[in-house]
């Protein structure tokens, strides 16, 4: 008896195979870069480190371990914005509460780095809630508290100070008004008065007089009245 061979079932086996065969060298490619990732890492090379992170992410999304580090590189290269997205996107990429406890305490160094207090404090507490003993985490929660009431104190002071530098304006205001009033005032005065250097008609006659040398006395009392009328220099001006 002659037995023909199964075409299709070979077929179907090199295809199965290569499947495997390929699966198994694109596992080896993401795990490869991670490993990369992790080397750059320990040595300070975190842009280099990143960017094996993101290869490795890329290759396989689900891979938690690669984008929990890449959040890493961003928040030790001062991107705390990237970190804290990159954190709070992996909140569903796991149910290991170990790793959660992490993922939240650096989402809370994050945004404490950020100035984001409020933020902070929160992820620290669900960090406390998985691993209530974690004594960085607790010690990090103390600290954004005290952080949070400082810029509270600090908030409260510039207002006050907004205030009472309003107040001063409104005084500085009032004054100057009262001052213009008073320099208006000041200045309707001196325009009623009469101006000391004119002449009277009555000092015109005598001057007349004595510039017909029949009254000496006379001149030297229009002279007087000259002197007594000279502008003097005034110390405020209204």
């Amino acid at each position: 008896m002659i037995y023909k061979k199964n075409t299709a079932f070979y077929i179907g086996t090199f295809i199965m195979y290569s499947f495997i065969l390929c699966s198994s060298v694109f596992a080896q490619s993401w795990r490869k870069d991670l490993r990369a990732g992790n080397d750059f890492y320990k040595k300070n090379n975190f842009k280099d480190a990143e960017n094996k992170y993101l290869e490795s992410s890329k290759k396989n999304q689900e891979n938690f371990d690669a984008q929990f580090n890449l959040g890493d590189t961003y928040y030790k290269q001062k991107k705390y914005e990237d970190a804290i997205q990159k954190f709070s996107g992996l909140k569903e990429k796991t149910k290991d509460e170990g790793k959660l406890s992490m993922l939240y305490h650096n989402l809370g160094n994050s945004y404490l780095k950020a100035k984001k207090y409020e933020e902070s404090i929160e992820a620290f507490k669900q960090s406390l809630k998985l691993i209530p003993k974690d004594a960085d985490t607790k010690y990090n929660l103390a600290y954004a508290n005290a952080m949070l009431q400082k810029k509270k104190e600090e908030q409260k002071q510039k207002k006050n100070q907004q205030g009472q530098k309003k107040e001063k304006e409104q005084e500085k205001n009032k004054e100057n008004s009262s001052g213009n009033q008073k320099k208006e005032e000041n200045k309707e005065n001196k325009n009623s008065k009469p101006n000391p250097n004119q002449m009277s008609k009555e000092q015109a006659e005598q001057l007349l007089k004595a510039m017909e040398g029949k009254e000496k006395d006379v001149q030297q009392k229009v002279n007087a009245q000259k002197v007594k009328g000279a502008r003097v220099k005034v110390d405020k001006d209204w």
